[in-house]
């Protein structure tokens, strides 16, 4: 486009499908669980019915499944720690380049450098590289166990007690992975609003563009907390999964709002053949089920 930083803002959004990654609720919902209690009902369902009929109940294969709904859980806290730590990675340039174009046009950017360092989190990238070691830990173990309760090396006892165990800990998991995101999210989408409240301000008589609005409501984390202890851990599900979805009207706002700021940035100098196409949902149903898990 001419202008150095406005290239590096445009590449910048020409490659955040790299970055940020978009956990559909409905998938995620269905994962940690629907399906588990789902599982749960039905063993449940089948205990009361052993006696009757011909129902043959074989504890080796509820303990597969469990083992295998472990693995999925598991990989659904990594995915939603990595996915903040990569939307994380693609602001911090995006900050830098809206930084940069506000420099080009002779402005003081001390507010907005201060803005950006409190947006870095230096803490993502540990997480994110521990849960996901945790999540092949988790992997190994209940591959395991469940190959050697298929050759009947163990016994159902000694694996329902390791398979329990080890839901428990993808629990707590889950729990700390959604506290987490909770946070840091709204974090996050306050400094960013903040920061692009500065930056129009500072590029009123430049470009003429409003702030990103947040659509992040304020709520304190210790409510969820409590409902976590007091329903023996089974809000955690419901509360990683509304975190997880904190994170997407995040990221679903900013695009909308950087796709205007673009087309400003495109008119302002003068580029040509840059366009964005947003994605379009079908009304009804189908729309509906496209929103939630694809």
């Amino acid at each position: 486009m001419g202008n150095e930083a406005a290239d590096r803002f445009l590449t910048c959004i020409m490659r955040r499908t790299e970055k940020d990654k978009i956990m559909r609720v409905g998938s995620v919902f269905l994962v940690v669980a629907i399906v588990p209690m789902s599982v749960i009902g039905f063993l449940l369902l089948f205990m009361i019915m052993l006696d009757v009929g011909d129902i043959v109940i074989d504890g080796n294969d509820f303990a597969g499944i469990i083992l295998f709904l472990g693995i999925l859980e598991a990989f659904v806290v990594f995915r939603m720690v990595e996915s903040y730590y990569k939307h994380q990675l693609r602001d911090i340039e995006w900050t830098l380049s809206l930084t940069e174009y506000a420099k080009s046009y002779g402005h003081e950017t001390a507010r907005l450098e201060e803005i950006s360092e409190e947006m870095v989190n230096n803490k993502a990238e540990v997480l994110s590289k521990a849960f996901g070691a945790l999540f092949l830990l988790i992997l190994v173990i209940n591959s395991l166990q469940a190959f050697f309760l298929s050759i009947n090396s163990l016994t159902t006892g000694v694996v329902e007690t390791a398979s329990s165990i080890i839901s428990f800990s993808v629990t707590i998991l889950l729990c700390i992975g959604g506290s987490y995101l909770f946070v840091c999210i709204r974090k996050h989408d306050r400094l960013q609003c903040e920061y692009t409240t500065v930056w129009s301000e500072l590029m009123k008589y430049d470009l003429e563009v409003e702030p990103m609005e947040t659509g992040i409501k304020h709520r304190k984390l210790w409510p969820h907390l409590i409902l976590i202890v007091v329903t023996l851990t089974i809000y955690a599900f419901i509360f990683a999964v509304w975190s997880i979805h904190t994170m997407n009207l995040h990221i679903a706002r900013q695009q909308t709002y950087e796709d205007g700021l673009l087309k400003k940035i495109k008119d302002k100098e003068g580029a040509t053949g840059v366009e964005f196409t947003p994605r379009h949902y079908d009304n009804g149903l189908k729309g509906l089920i496209e929103r939630l898990f694809f």
